[in-house]
């Protein structure tokens, strides 16, 4: 839906896909086109990843549907200069990929970071590298890829205790990450990434 004029309007049709799909969605906005992450049940149920955007009159696949090799449990979409970015979790690890113009592409092995069932991973992407956290038994980890040493973590596994997480990356580069910090009584704390 879209707002026109103080009402909302339907982008598309009103199912999504006659499965009624609509699980672990991500939206992200790329040239004034919506285009969401979910749980796809193609296959017979399986809740695979997959992504679609808004042509102007219907939805459609971004590449092929079923990204995941499992069902996955969270979505995260990020857009950074007109490359498409997903993470997701798959059966208890995160994995991360990026649309090439015709497929989308591993960045890095798939599931290279264990987090238990359920968790949801959230992505930013900056300067090209894509960051990713999650939450893991109240303590917050953040990974970032690079072609020279692959996944690595940023500022240590497990560096702060924390829940109610958000991530964002800035024009300049900068990674920020909010979240309700433990070690600070539960208040809210907005952490730069050095």
């Amino acid at each position: 839906m879209q707002n026109n004029t103080g009402t909302w309007d339907l982008l598309g049709s009103s199912v999504f896909r006659p499965q009624g799909d609509g699980l672990y969605t991500s939206l992200a906005i790329f040239n004034d086109i919506p285009i969401v992450a979910f749980a796809d049940s193609i296959g017979g149920g399986s809740m695979k990843a997959s992504v679609k955007k808004f042509n102007g009159t219907a939805w459609e696949y971004i590449g092929t549907a079923g990204i995941s090799q499992g069902a996955i449990q969270s979505t995260s979409l990020a857009v950074y200069n007109t490359i498409r970015y997903l993470a997701f979790s798959d059966n208890g690890y995160i994995s991360v990929a990026k649309f090439n113009g015709s497929q989308w592409e591993y960045i890095g092995p798939p599931k290279f970071m264990e987090c238990p069932l359920n968790t949801n991973s959230y992505l930013a992407v900056a300067n090209q590298i894509p960051y990713v956290a999650v939450v893991r038994e109240g303590k917050i980890s953040v990974m970032k890829y690079t072609n020279n040493a692959g996944w690595q973590y940023f500022g240590g596994r497990d560096f702060i205790q924390g829940y109610s997480i958000s991530l964002q990356a800035s024009d300049s580069g900068k990674i920020y990450i909010a979240c309700s910090n433990i070690e600070n009584g539960n208040k809210l704390s907005v952490l730069q990434l050095k």
